[in-house]
């Protein structure tokens, strides 16, 4: 009988901790590694999302080099699906901001995915910096300076609040 949601968070953290390992092993041979849904194991599980990913890339370590190459294919195509159809949604003009944002958001995390899968995999060197990427709050920013800006009023710049404090 499965557990339900509540039921799961109720367990302790180690029993929960061993059935969020197992599910992402499991994800990971049977459909790619791309698939793993970190944030909905966070939930599931009652973990941070920083740790559900730590997890994800020691679980991705410990494939056996044999399935690493199969695994790897599986999910670099998945990854490409998902980026492409993150792209598409981006560009389409009938779609609204909110979804966009979420597009955007989603292009983002499957980005991080697609470093730490060549990175785990050994196609790609690790970068030791850590690099957050920000985007939706760029687009917000963005698209309020374009509307201010399509309704004439004047936007401040840093030279006007530099002559402010003088």
């Amino acid at each position: 009988m499965e557990l339900t949601p509540t039921e799961i968070l109720e367990l302790p953290k180690s029993i929960r901790k061993s059935k969020c390992l197992h599910e992402m092993k499991e994800i990971i041979e049977k459909i790619g590694a791309y698939t793993v849904n970190k944030n909905a194991l966070a939930r599931k599980y009652g973990f941070e999302w920083p740790t559900i990913s730590d997890w994800f890339g020691k679980v991705i370590n410990s494939i056996p080099p044999e399935r690493i190459e199969l695994i790897a294919n599986k999910s670099e195509k998945a990854i490409e699906r998902a980026l492409n159809h993150c792209e598409i949604i981006i560009a389409r003009p009938d779609i609204n901001t909110r979804d966009k944002i979420a597009a955007i958001n989603a292009l983002n995390d499957t980005l991080k995915t697609q470093i730490q899968l060549l990175e785990a995999y050994g196609r790609k060197e690790k970068i030791p910096d850590k690099i957050e990427i920000k985007e939706a709050k760029i687009v917000k920013i963005e698209a309020i300076i374009k509307k201010l800006e399509y309704e004439n009023r004047r936007i401040l710049t840093a030279e006007d609040f530099a002559m402010e404090s003088e």
